[in-house]
C-alpha cells in the first residue's frame, strides 16, 4: 500500500490566525478564485508522491538524520504559478492570469533544507518531484487561468509576518471530493 506524502514546514497558529482574519472577509468575494483552507497551509519542502510502505521506514530514518538548526522565516509578498502575461484590452498595460496565488516565504535556510529532504528521500528509493523549489504558502486556486493581479495585490497588502521554524514534518495527503486532507505523520525538530 502507498501513501501520498510531502515534507513541509507548518506555520504557527499565530500566523494562521492573522492571515485567516485578513483573508476571511474576502473568501466569498473573489470568484473564480477558491481560497485554500487555513488548516492546510504549509511550506512544501518536497512533494514525495505515492510512497510504498516498504520505503517508509528508510524515508523516516533518512529524514530523521537531517541536521539543521532552527531558523527565522519571513512571510510576505505574493506570487503566482501557472501564469501567463496578458494585455489589458483597453491598452498596453500587462495583466496576469494564473491558476495558483501564493504568499512568499523568505529564509536562506529553506532551499538547503529542501535539498536535504530531497536527497534523503532519494536515498530511501523515493523520487521527489523535480520542480524548482519556491518557498511559499498556497492561498488561492482557480480551475482555469484567471485574472490574478487584483488578488496578488490583496495578498501583498497583508504585509509581513516573522516566525521561527523549529521543526519540519512528513505529511500524508488524502484526496477527497471536498479537497485534500492533510495529516502530520512524523515530525523532526530543527536545532
Amino acid at each position: 500500500m502507498a501513501e501520498r506524502l510531502f515534507a513541509a514546514v507548518i506555520p504557527p497558529a499565530a500566523l494562521v490566525d492573522a492571515l485567516e482574519a485578513f483573508i476571511g472577509p474576502r473568501r466569498d468575494q473573489t470568484p473564480p478564485w477558491r481560497w485554500v483552507r487555513p488548516e492546510t497551509w504549509h511550506i512544501t519542502l518536497a512533494f514525495l508522491g505515492d510512497v510504498d510502505d516498504d520505503r517508509r521506514d528508510a524515508l523516516s530514518e533518512n529524514l530523521g538524520a537531517i541536521k539543521a538548526a532552527g531558523f527565522p522565516i519571513r512571510m510576505g509578498g505574493a506570487g503566482a504559478f501557472r501564469r501567463e502575461d496578458i494585455r489589458d484590452p483597453g491598452g498596453d498595460l500587462p495583466g496576469l492570469k494564473a491558476k495558483v496565488v501564493w504568499m512568499g516565504a523568505s529564509a536562506d535556510e529553506l532551499a538547503p533544507l529542501s535539498a536535504n529532504v530531497r536527497a534523503a528521500a532519494s536515498r530511501a528509493g523515493v523520487r521527489p518531484d523535480g520542480s524548482k523549489f519556491q518557498a511559499h504558502i498556497t492561498l488561492a486556486r482557480s480551475r482555469k487561468p484567471a485574472p490574478a493581479r487584483g488578488l496578488l495585490d490583496v495578498v501583498a497588502s497583508f504585509g509581513s509576518f516573522d516566525f521561527q521554524a523549529d521543526a519540519f514534518h512528513l505529511v500524508k495527503s488524502t484526496l477527497t471530493p471536498s479537497g485534500s486532507v492533510y495529516d502530520v505523520v512524523e515530525t523532526w525538530p530543527l536545532g
